[in-house]
């Protein structure tokens, strides 16, 4: 399969059920990978609730020194806050911030990275927000990189996989729900196989790693599938339901 990118060019191997799950395994092997795993997991099922300070801000904290997303460290305390603050602002609602991350609402994302004044946070807190979510839900949450990013957008370009967004432009993958459409998309084109299909957590393994090999050793590719982070969607829906 053939990626294309103005004048660049590469050729991947295609996706199906059988490589993805090799390269996700190949992620699994790493054993710091895999620990660090193992730790976010379990602390973020021992402390579901969102609503403590000091709580939230270790988890912001794994977070950002496990998977580096590239917040400082005077800026942790903001980021915590502001998600307490949602918190509170939900909670106010029939649904708790907390409760509509256990049921898979995928805005919430979008709350995390664009709702309020976002001109307190790190210019962009997106890749983290689906982390955060993630972590407590990963059943339901994909994770949000520029590598991910880049992977489904140009194999959607090759493939047009996902025939309602042939012509999406980049930037619109900065919206956490035109992201996870194409990602569903991806997995009924690409991994499900004897009527098994691959989690999120898998997938999400494949695309990091996967990418992250050919781009150590790759200009071309690096140029390619990277997809600026920092660029806010034309319109992000961020209404209270």
């Amino acid at each position: 399969m053939k990626l294309t990118r103005n004048n660049k060019t590469f050729e991947i191997q295609n996706p199906n059920f059988d490589f993805i799950s090799k390269q996700s395994n190949e992620f699994s092997k790493d054993e710091a990978n895999r620990i660090k795993d193992e730790v976010l997991k379990e602390y973020f099922d021992n402390h579901k609730k969102n609503d403590d300070i000091n709580i939230v801000l270790k988890k912001v904290t794994l977070i950002n020194s496990f998977y580096n997303t590239f917040i400082q460290n005077d800026e942790l305390v903001m980021v915590a806050q502001h998600i307490v603050e949602l918190d509170r602002l939900f909670s106010r609602t029939h649904k708790s911030f907390s409760t509509r991350i256990e049921n898979g609402e995928i805005n919430i994302v979008n709350f995390i990275a664009y709702y309020g004044d976002t001109k307190k946070l790190p210019h962009n807190i997106y890749s983290f927000a689906s982390k955060y979510c993630s972590f407590h839900n990963s059943e339901k949450y994909p994770i949000v990189d520029s590598y991910a990013k880049g992977m489904i957008y140009f194999i959607n370009k090759s493939e047009r996989y996902c025939k309602n967004r042939v012509n999406t432009s980049m930037k619109s993958l900065n919206d956490y729900r035109v992201f996870c459409e194409m990602y569903e998309a991806f997995i009924r084109s690409y991994a499900i196989k004897d009527g098994k299909k691959l989690s999120f957590k898998k997938v999400d393994e494949y695309l990091w790693f996967y990418a992250t090999t050919i781009a150590k050793d790759n200009e071309d590719f690096k140029y390619i599938i990277r997809i600026d982070d920092s660029e806010k969607p034309e319109t992000v829906y961020l209404k209270i339901d």
